[in-house]
């Protein structure tokens, strides 16, 4: 079992380790992708900055007892808990986009929403945010607002009217998130 699995399957517990657990699911900037020892080193850092080191060796302790064991093919937090740091990757795979709707005047795009027809929901990517991809949100296509400046397109049609965007003013979109749009409607225009 690895630390993420093992922190996943304490994430429904009432226990000071079960919150940690939820803490970690939640931060937006744990860094899920890196080696285990650095991940490590980041929930020392945060434990201890927050005056909780006693509950870092309390997770290491229960960790080090459990880390040799497999895994429970069967646990669900284990298989289906997704970290907030993974979302995108987690959305990448599986919200399957078939059409967009593309919010702004022609030359100045500010949100784009990728649309799964088949169960009524899309994503909602905005141009010029402060937040980062992983507070993505999904909305049901009844909830979206359509006005003057809405209109829905092809996939292949999004991303041409994104690369044409020239955007207002000053205005630059924020990065990763103008590129990572562009590279998942991509994706979803191939498959």
């Amino acid at each position: 079992m690895i630390l993420l699995e093992f922190l996943k399957s304490q994430s429904n517990e009432e226990t000071d380790l079960g919150n940690l657990a939820k803490d970690v699911m939640n931060d937006r900037d744990f860094p899920s992708e890196r080696k285990e020892e650095e991940i490590i080193s980041y929930i020392h850092f945060r434990t201890h900055a927050a005056g909780a080191g006693e509950l870092f060796e309390e997770m290491m302790a229960a960790y080090d007892l459990q880390k040799d064991e497999p895994a429970d093919p069967m646990d669900l937090d284990i298989n289906f808990s997704v970290l907030r740091a993974e979302q995108l990757a987690y959305l990448k795979q599986h919200f399957k986009a078939d059409r967009a709707v593309i919010v702004g005047r022609p030359e100045d795009i500010y949100r784009v929403f990728t649309v799964d027809s088949a169960s009524g929901q899309a994503l909602r990517f905005d141009i010029y945010t402060t937040r980062d991809l992983n507070d993505l949100s999904i909305v049901a296509l009844s909830n979206m607002n359509s006005g003057d400046l809405t209109r829905q397109v092809s996939l292949q049609e999004a991303i041409e009217a994104l690369r044409n965007n020239t955007f207002e003013g000053d205005r630059e979109p924020t990065e990763p998130n103008y590129s990572e749009l562009l590279s998942y409607l991509e994706n979803q225009s191939k498959g």
